[in-house]
């Protein structure tokens, strides 16, 4: 029975990794049930070189949490230009956690090892199980998160011109 399910949330994941760019530009996915609600304190996996990850460690911060894998070509371009903003937005009080649902953890340092360093803040939830409550359909995913720890907006399949005005969401702490 885990099996079927472990194998039922991959497809979902994998289904909506088209690796296509939106048929509409900078348009939010439809998570009208989870905007507006507040953050539950997520506690995941180490990933690269942090020893875990909290969501309550960045309260008082706004959020921008990505959801990844390392078999998501979208996902793959998406991080290298969330980590190229990672410093200049943390110096004006943004942080960015980017969380793989790689069943695999090798397979996610795998694809880390791909650049030299990263800035942005990782952590690993196998198969998405801790973020079933964010309602992921598609990867990559965003998910905007105010200062008070309120999901403000979900994005699905950005590029670097969505990311400007995810960016400019983030810095007025909305």
């Amino acid at each position: 029975m885990a099996r079927k399910a472990k194998m039922a949330a991959l497809a979902l994941f994998t289904m909506g990794c088209s690796g296509r760019p939106p048929t509409t530009p900078f348009e939010p996915a439809s998570y009208e049930s989870v905007v507006g609600r507040n953050v539950y304190d997520l506690d995941l996996r180490p990933l690269g070189r942090r020893a875990g990850v909290r969501l309550s460690e960045f309260r008082g911060r706004a959020l921008l949490l990505n959801v990844w894998a390392s078999w998501c070509a979208p996902c793959k371009q998406e991080l290298p230009m969330l980590d190229d903003a990672a410093e200049r937005l943390r110096a004006k009080g943004v942080e960015i956690v980017a969380v793989s649902v790689d069943e695999s953890v090798e397979d996610a340092e795998d694809f880390l090892r791909s650049r030299p360093s990263w800035s942005l803040v990782f952590g690993h939830d196998p198969g998405g199980r801790s973020l079933r409550r964010l309602e992921v359909t598609r990867m990559p995913t965003s998910y905007v998160i105010d200062r008070n720890g309120v999901i403000r907006a979900v994005y699905a399949d950005s590029d670097r011109q969505d990311f400007r005005k995810i960016e400019a969401q983030l810095i007025q702490g909305e």
